[in-house]
């Protein structure tokens, strides 16, 4: 299901799958079962780990893990983490001066 929201392009030799986004690495969480049980998103090291994606911007991949439309909250002052639910699962965004640099959406760890 995760392919078919984001793409076909998932590579299954790591730890855990992953699919390159146009600067963006997305890995799934899957449970036991084989089910996606969450979406950790971080920027590709070359554009600096922010996710700077003219495709994928986070709010896009925020909505596509959540399935439907979703924005992160705005960071209020010396904020580097934000906290939040899209779809009924739990957001974390950590933010790397005014952009996020990973993106944890439901059950997910680095």
């Amino acid at each position: 299901m995760a392919e078919e929201l984001l793409g076909s392009s998932a590579d299954r030799s790591g730890a855990a799958p992953s699919i390159a986004l146009d600067g963006v690495t997305v890995f799934l969480s899957v449970d036991r079962k084989g089910q996606c049980t969450g979406v950790y998103a971080v920027g590709d090291k070359a554009s600096g780990r922010v996710i700077q994606s003219n495709i994928w911007p986070a709010n896009r991949l925020l909505s596509q893990a959540a399935g439907r439309t979703a924005e992160l909250p705005q960071l209020r002052d010396a904020q580097t983490t934000t906290r939040s639910y899209a779809g009924g699962a739990p957001v974390v965004a950590r933010w790397l001066g005014a952009g996020p640099s990973e993106l944890r959406i439901g059950d997910t760890t680095p």
